[in-house]
């Protein structure tokens, strides 16, 4: 649920950029009449979504969110002793969005162990057994900018490098990727990746991914591509 809150404000914040887009567009047109007409017209509209209103849209939604975690644990578990939100973060391994721990409560800050950094992103998707017998697999991701792939940003491949790469091998169990790769027999569990700071992505950017499945005996297969997506960390 918090990483599609953190989506819904990193596109929110996307539509605040572009307001501000099109206001220094006319402030810089030179065209007097488009000043005249439109300047007043775009700075209102970009007040309407500036940071500090969009933030403030989003509290109430977000401090429940928060809220009920808290009472949920008192609950549920009473060795949990009134955890704070930032108690259960550490207790599960879990971190937020920083966008997100800007909403909360200045009386309870998230530690920063607790915060994903600043343009991680990562990826899942469901291993295939393309080839219809037992085989090794490895993965070709591809990160792009467009949907059509004409600007890829990061080729990633698991075959030159597994660091980062994960395998679920048990439900919502993740490991480490072995140097050989997934074995077809774990088709239908998930595969993860998870950026390196060098493939970090500019806040509230838009990308697209696209995965092919290359098996040990030298067979590629085709890509997978998936829906567009945002950085919202």
């Amino acid at each position: 649920m918090s990483v599609d809150l953190g989506k819904a404000l990193a596109y929110v914040y996307r539509i605040d950029d572009s307001f501000e887009r099109v206001r220094v567009q006319i402030v810089f047109s030179g065209d007097v009449r488009t000043e005249v007409d439109m300047l007043y017209q775009s700075v209102a509209l970009h007040a309407s979504r500036k940071l500090d209103v969009i933030n403030s849209d989003f509290l109430p939604v977000t401090n429940e969110l928060f809220r009920y975690i808290e009472k949920r644990n008192r609950f549920t578990d009473i060795s949990a002793n009134y955890q704070t939100l930032d108690e259960f973060l550490t207790g599960q391994d879990f971190q937020l969005s920083r966008i997100v721990a800007l909403l909360t409560t200045p009386a309870k800050p998230i530690s920063e162990v607790n915060l994903f950094d600043i343009g991680h992103w990562e990826f899942e998707f469901e291993l295939l057994d393309e080839a219809k017998k037992f085989v090794f697999y490895h993965f070709d991701l591809q990160i792009s900018s467009d949907e059509l792939f004409d600007n890829v940003l990061f080729e990633i491949n698991s075959n030159e490098d597994i660091t980062n790469w994960f395998l679920e091998r048990d439900v919502d169990e993740f490991n480490a990727l072995s140097v050989g790769g997934a074995g077809s027999n774990f088709a239908t569990r998930r595969i993860r990746y998870i950026s390196k700071e060098a493939e970090f992505l500019e806040r509230t950017k838009k990308y697209y991914i696209r995965v092919r499945q290359k098996d040990n005996e030298g067979k590629v297969y085709d890509y997978r591509t998936f829906s567009e997506d945002i950085i919202f960390t």
